[in-house]
């Protein structure tokens, strides 16, 4: 048959400069099979839509030779880490016989995945009818696991930001015991010359009744500044592991939680001085296993905010056993939280009502109960005060939800 015989349609479809009908198929056939691009063709008159022809490219990016294709659907090529949708996309484009583009994950003959950029049109003939898909296929795999690195490494600045974030504010915050250990030193020091100088002088017993008891508040003293200064030369070798990349992971170790809450209590005894307010310590239970640095940054963050809503008041710091869970509770009479912070205090978007804050110190809290399998609540009325609990499970793969328990 000649061009000159054949409908003008297949004749324009075909026609090729300086070549004729036959010619020009064969070139077209060739150019498909010389293809870099991965090409299948599948007959959309029949059942399933199996596949009629693939070309080189197709089998070199498959592992699968032509033979053993010829007859099947495409879905051979899906497996773990498809994405559904998509699939449910290509699907719907297949029975509307439109046009699609799809990105998949595939799997070689060999099981190896890889991500295929899928262009697939309708092929229909000169009466309209689809007879035909062609499916143009790409192997992106290095873009997107260049696009997966570089959102990973994106993630991972994010992470030290953050991790650098909330260790400046830790170390803001042991810094202050520091500084009041050291005022109340400076206090001191010169009360106990004077001590000494009327002891020198023959003073009488009332006289030199207090030196003792001055005596005794310098080694507790030199103890919180030591403490202080150790607890903040550790978290900022932190910053500098996190600027490296080396972000600490938690180490859970069978510990006495009652004695961090002590030390704590210990450690903001000069601030809630200085503030004139009484703090309390009760309660205790059994040792359980917790990452011993962020849960002492936590337990110190709960009182330590509430020592700024209520100077001249009370605060007082519980540990409570119940049914497998620790409960840390503070409570404060000061003056309370808005309720339009309440919802959001312990999220990522907390903003510190407090001069100078910065909203840290409360997802941090949520941040150490989050990495312990608890989490926090908050119950406050504006000119009454606060009570925060963080829960906390003791056994992390047993006992009843932290959930459960409310206030």
């Amino acid at each position: 048959m000649t061009a000159a015989t054949r409908p003008k349609s297949e004749t324009a479809t075909f026609a090729l400069p300086g070549l004729g009908f036959d010619d020009a198929l064969i070139t077209l056939r060739r150019a498909v099979e010389a293809g870099i691009n991965g090409i299948v063709i599948s007959d959309a008159r029949l059942p399933d839509i199996p596949i009629v022809h693939v070309n080189p490219a197709f089998e070199r990016m498959t592992g699968y030779l032509a033979d053993e294709v010829v007859g099947r659907n495409c879905r051979f090529l899906q497996g773990p880490g498809t994405d559904a949708s998509e699939v449910a996309r290509l699907r719907a484009a297949l029975e509307a016989g439109e046009p699609c583009s799809v990105k998949l994950r595939n799997h070689r003959k060999d099981g190896s995945a890889f991500w295929n950029r899928l262009d697939v049109s309708p092929i229909r003939d000169d009466r309209g009818r689809l007879t035909h898909f062609i499916g143009v296929q790409l192997d992106i795999t290095r873009e997107i696991e260049a696009e997966e690195a570089r959102q990973a490494e994106q993630r991972r600045k994010l992470a030290v930001m953050d991790a650098v974030g909330d260790i400046a504010h830790d170390i803001k915050n042991m810094m202050a015991p520091v500084e009041g250990w050291a005022a109340l030193l400076a206090d001191l020091v010169p009360e106990c010359r004077a001590g000494l100088d009327q002891l020198s002088e023959g003073a009488d017993a009332a006289t030199m009744e207090p030196l003792p008891q001055l005596l005794d508040l310098i080694p507790e003293a030199l103890e919180g500044i030591r403490g202080g200064s150790e607890d903040a030369k550790d978290r900022g070798a932190e910053i500098a592991d996190a600027l490296k990349g080396n972000l600490r992971t938690p180490r859970f170790t069978v510990r006495d939680i009652a004695e961090t809450a002590s030390r704590v209590m210990r450690t903001l005894k000069p601030r809630a001085n200085a503030l004139g307010t009484h703090v309390h310590l009760e309660g205790s239970c059994a040792p359980f296993a917790f990452d011993r640095v962020h849960l002492y940054n936590a337990i110190y963050n709960l009182p330590y905010n509430a020592l700024a809503y209520a100077p001249g008041g009370v605060v007082r710091l519980r540990i409570v056993e119940r049914e497998g869970h620790v409960i840390v509770e503070v409570r404060d009479t000061g003056a309370g939280i808005a309720p339009e912070v309440l919802p959001t205090l312990f999220t990522d978007h907390a903003i510190s009502t407090t001069p100078g804050g910065t909203g840290l110190g409360t997802r941090i809290v949520a941040s150490v109960a989050a990495i312990h399998g608890g989490r926090v609540e908050v119950v406050s009325k504006v000119g009454e005060g606060t009570r925060v609990r963080m829960i906390l499970p003791m056994h992390r793969d047993d006992g009843p939800n932290a959930d459960q328990w409310s206030i």
